[in-house]
């Protein structure tokens, strides 16, 4: 099975790859002839499988570990967090630039206020996608959180509350950048000529980084969960709007810039 570390250029490749000029382009056209189909049973279905697993996490009481904590198992870079001092307010910092990510889709809502029923469905849809993932992960994973490998004594064999051991991955870091990205995802296929788009591709890189550092400064998380929670969240950013605006896809060359998706109705 892959790991982390070799899992994630192949994240980063994708998503250069999807947000290539030609394949903008070729989306732009498409939602100008064809506009947007609610997929209704796909949205059921996500919903479903979200409040299943918001259901689960919500009815366990207490964690235990599987094992004993051993700090130099981490990463280097993981294993440093654990030198620094914790800082509360940034935490709140965090949910706060979190909330206004998500508020970040509204812009687009009250700018194209015919397409709003269609913006939000596509927002929501790859809201659900993301949470579930993030948090199917965590409850498999059950990753301690730094402050876990913090305590004098070694927590192995005791009862911990469950969001003890929800470290992996970073879910403000995946939803940031998820809410970030679709933004700056839809505006560029909305708006494919106004060079504007590059301030909100530039602002969704900035606002991720942001929330992820503050996650890891707040001490909530390692460095590993944040990096992967945003090449996770920013991922579903790109491909959830495209993917709903399609019935099929395959790779192939479509201009002299380079290999691009090529999508099919």
């Amino acid at each position: 099975m892959m790991n982390r570390p070799q899992a994630l250029p192949y994240l980063v490749g994708l998503v250069l790859l999807v947000c290539s000029p030609s394949f903008v382009r070729a989306q732009a056209d498409q939602l100008e002839r064809q506009p947007y189909q609610a997929k209704k049973g796909l949205f059921y279905a996500s919903f479903a499988t979200w409040s299943g697993v918001k259901i689960y996490g919500w009815s366990r009481k207490s964690s235990a570990l599987s094992k004993p904590l051993d700090p130099d198992a981490l990463w280097a870079i993981d294993r440093q967090i654990l030198e620094r001092t914790p800082d509360p307010g940034a935490s709140k910092l965090s949910d706060v630039v979190l909330g206004g990510a998500m508020l970040a889709p509204l812009g687009l809502m009250i700018v194209h206020k015919s397409r709003w029923r269609e913006l939000l469905f596509i927002t929501a849809q790859g809201f659900l996608i993301e949470n579930t993932l993030s948090q199917l992960t965590k409850h498999i994973a059950r990753r301690p959180r730094p402050g876990v490998y913090r305590q004098a004594e070694n927590p192995f064999g005791r009862e911990l509350h469950p969001n003890s051991t929800r470290s992996f991955y970073s879910g403000h870091a995946s939803t940031t950048a998820y809410f970030a990205v679709t933004t700056a995802r839809i505006y560029s296929v909305l708006h494919p000529d106004n060079p504007t788009k590059y301030a909100f591709w530039g602002g969704a890189g900035i606002i991720t980084a942001g929330v992820s550092a503050l996650r890891v400064r707040s001490g909530k998380h390692f460095v590993s969960d944040v990096v992967v929670g945003s090449l996770v969240g920013g991922t579903l950013g790109v491909l959830v709007p495209a993917l709903l605006h399609t019935d099929r896809i395959f790779l192939g060359p479509v201009s002299t810039e380079g290999l691009s998706l090529v999508w099919t109705f």
